[in-house]
């Protein structure tokens, strides 16, 4: 097999496994588990995975003045952004959650043109603003209401 299906697999495989993450977090939260702690499965579990692959392969020092930055993305990246996540996810449903986080690419897209100076062409800024309108007309004009989900009106 290529890379470029290996490549495919993964990613979809990675797609799978974070989909079925919203329905079985918001099914174990929060009557055996809280959303911290899910956190703190998650971080404990990537370090032991880490902690393990590093027994295996030849590590490389990392410089000095790139230690500040490992932590702070460590910390925005991972802590920050979980806590973020599995708060909402708990005071919301699985679809909503799902569908909120479908923006994540337009807020990539923004970011990029205001950090990074990336040039925002036509076509670009109408496929941002037609998956923003959609995303937010999924999530405001849902008529349903859920016994799990926390609202706020």
């Amino acid at each position: 097999m290529n890379k470029r299906i290996w490549a495919i697999l993964a990613a979809t495989g990675a797609s799978f496994i974070f989909g079925v993450n919203h329905t079985l977090a918001k099914g174990l939260m929060p009557n055996h588990i809280e959303s911290f702690g899910f956190v703190i499965l998650r971080v404990l579990g990537a370090a032991l995975v880490f902690w393990l692959i590093s027994c295996f392969i030849k590590s490389e020092p990392i410089q000095r003045r790139d230690w500040l930055r490992i932590i702070l993305c460590a910390l925005l990246g991972m802590c920050v952004n979980m806590l973020l996540f599995f708060k909402g996810l708990s005071l919301s449903t699985p679809i909503n959650s799902s569908v909120i986080v479908t923006i994540s690419p337009i807020l990539v897209f923004v970011l990029s043109a205001v950090l990074i100076r990336e040039k925002i062409t036509f076509l670009k800024a109408s496929g941002a603003v037609l998956g923003l309108v959609g995303a937010l007309m999924l999530v405001l004009f849902t008529t349903t209401s859920t016994a799990d989900a926390q609202t706020f009106r």
